[in-house]
């Protein structure tokens, strides 16, 4: 409902890069529970998720965008991610591997691909 009286409303948009980690998670788990049923490449996530790719030798995980906590995970030179979220000074990236981990990373440290 708008308050017309109240003229200091703001209003924010935020774009979408991929799909929430949390998402992703549960939507690969169904993906391995049922073998005759990948979701992910059936709707071509995949290719529709905005991804970064790290550009240097390694690049940590922080806990959130502060980059105050470092995790003991990181990502290495060339490894692609989906992007989530840009911040002033860090990208929001979930990474699928042997193990589906997610994280801030340095902004600095990646190259944002072009959708």
């Amino acid at each position: 409902m708008v308050n017309e009286d109240d003229e200091s409303q703001q209003f924010s948009f935020v774009k979408r890069h991929s799909l929430p980690f949390t998402l992703f998670k549960v939507i690969k788990s169904i993906s391995k529970s049922e073998e005759e049923i990948n979701l992910i490449k059936e709707f071509d996530i995949a290719e529709l998720s905005s991804k970064v790719v790290v550009n240097v030798p390694k690049s940590y995980f922080y806990e959130d965008e502060n980059l105050e906590v470092k995790k003991r995970a990181f990502l290495i030179q060339n490894d692609k991610t989906y992007l989530e979220e840009i911040n002033n000074n860090s990208v929001k990236v979930y990474f699928d591997g042997v193990k589906t981990t997610s994280g801030y990373l340095k902004k600095s440290e990646v190259i944002i691909l072009q959708d």
